[in-house]
């Protein structure tokens, strides 16, 4: 649970905005839904710290109804419902409450339209039409509209909307542990790949930023591919016709705290977390996932911070790119 210290230790050590994910239901819940309520009610807590310590907000609309993608982050895991009936006027209208609650809070930066819509299955024709409807909405406001790449590729959208279209963000999340080849990657191919994606941001004639990253180089975090799912890093993935096969051991980092890494664990999560913020900040900069944990240490930035594996203040970092 954050509290204000958090956002006050999140200013001490030089960030400037945070990322507030959000469902669809805690905004406009639908009756019969099944969620935990009470986080929009809470939201102006977290704003009000935000501005008290100097930091930018952004408002991101992180579970659409249906699902946006069929991950578990959306708040429904499996089949990608989203574009069906009711939902994408929904998702407006809860975008709409957000807008007319926040927008002119001026600690509010931006609000993301929808987090990670899986573009291919929903089609690119109906987020296209969700971006250009959402910055519609969104146009004569003091905050951006972010949109996400859909998984298209971060450089996809940048000649897709009008001229006058401004005032958009694109948003691009970069991992390289969810894809077996990528997990066999050495930690210098690692920090290699991460200095060629910054580069294809930078060609973006669009204001860019990598919304989510870690400092993960395995997919070992407990339940991050799902409850009871396992990890391809140590091939204890197996869904569906995708498997896995052992690239190396999961201890210490499933669960626990970074000190308990290995002196060349914590030496490569250092230098990949280094060559991601040189790469990113060759655009517009950065959102770190996530803040705190409960217990995982390759992805824990406060956990991180104090065991010096990332840059502190994080202005102070070598440029690796």
């Amino acid at each position: 649970m954050q509290q204000e210290s958090d956002i006050a230790k999140i200013a001490s050590v030089g960030l400037n905005h945070v990322r507030i994910p959000l469902g669809y239901w805690s905004v406009i819940p639908n009756q019969g839904d099944t969620y935990v309520q009470g986080a929009y009610q809470v939201l102006g807590n977290a704003v009000q710290w935000a501005s008290n310590h100097g930091i930018k907000v952004m408002i991101d609309i992180h579970g659409a109804q249906g699902s946006q993608n069929g991950f578990d982050n959306s708040g429904h895991k499996g089949n990608i419902g989203f574009g069906q009936g009711n939902t994408y006027a929904q998702l407006r209208a809860v975008l709409q409450k957000v807008r007319d609650d926040y927008a002119s809070n001026p600690a509010v930066s931006t609000i993301e339209i929808v987090n990670e819509p899986m573009a291919s299955t929903i089609g690119e024709g109906t987020v296209e039409q969700l971006y250009r409807d959402s910055w519609g909405d969104l146009d004569q406001t003091d905050v951006y509209t972010t949109f996400h790449d859909g998984f298209l590729g971060v450089n996809y959208w940048d000649q897709k909307f009008d001229s006058g279209m401004d005032g958009m963000l694109t948003d691009t999340h970069h991992y390289e542990i969810f894809d077996n080849g990528q997990l066999a990657m050495s930690p210098a191919d690692h920090n290699k790949a991460a200095c060629a994606f910054g580069a294809q941001m930078a060609s973006n004639s669009r204001p860019t930023i990598a919304g989510e990253f870690s400092g993960a180089l395995t997919d070992c975090a407990q339940s991050l591919n799902g409850r009871g799912v396992g990890a391809r890093y140590d091939g204890s993935y197996q869904v569906g016709s995708s498997g896995s096969s052992y690239i190396g051991d999961c201890a210490r980092k499933t669960s626990g705290k970074t000190a308990d890494l290995s002196a060349d664990e914590k030496s490569n999560i250092a230098a990949f977390i280094n060559a991601q913020l040189s790469a990113f900040e060759k655009k517009s900069g950065w959102i770190y996932w996530t803040w705190k944990t409960e217990g995982a240490p390759e992805w824990d930035m406060q956990d991180l911070l104090a065991n010096g594996l990332f840059p502190n203040p994080v202005t102070s970092h070598a440029n690796a790119c």
